[in-house]
């Protein structure tokens, strides 16, 4: 009698132990997918955010550039001066920089 208790005890303990691994599986089969997505699509706007950082940098150099083309030397050397500032502007709103150049490693 006391061996068929715990041969259905076992039994009982086994087969918890299988379910718990079965919902565990069934959860990762829903969560891995979703978690990869989100993977991909945080690493697209970390990409986007740094093309857009380096698009606004170009683009306060640029009138400084067709300024001094023209011969507007006094607002081409104001619109420089503004892109010298951007990155110092920046460092002080966030407290770091991260600013990254294509082809350079982040300490350039």
């Amino acid at each position: 009698m006391s061996e068929n208790r715990q041969c259905r005890t076992t039994h009982r303990i086994r087969r918890s132990i299988l379910d718990i691994a079965q919902l565990l599986l069934v959860f990762l089969f829903g969560f891995v997918p979703t978690w990869l997505k989100s993977r991909e699509w945080s690493s697209r706007l970390s990409e986007a955010a740094r093309q857009l950082s380096l698009i606004r940098i170009e683009n306060s150099l640029v009138p400084a550039a067709v300024d001094a083309r023209s011969g507007d030397y006094e607002t081409a050397r104001l619109a420089a001066s503004g892109f010298f500032y951007f990155p110092t502007d920046r460092v002080q709103q966030s407290g770091s920089v991260s600013l990254n150049l294509p082809g350079c490693p982040p300490a350039c």
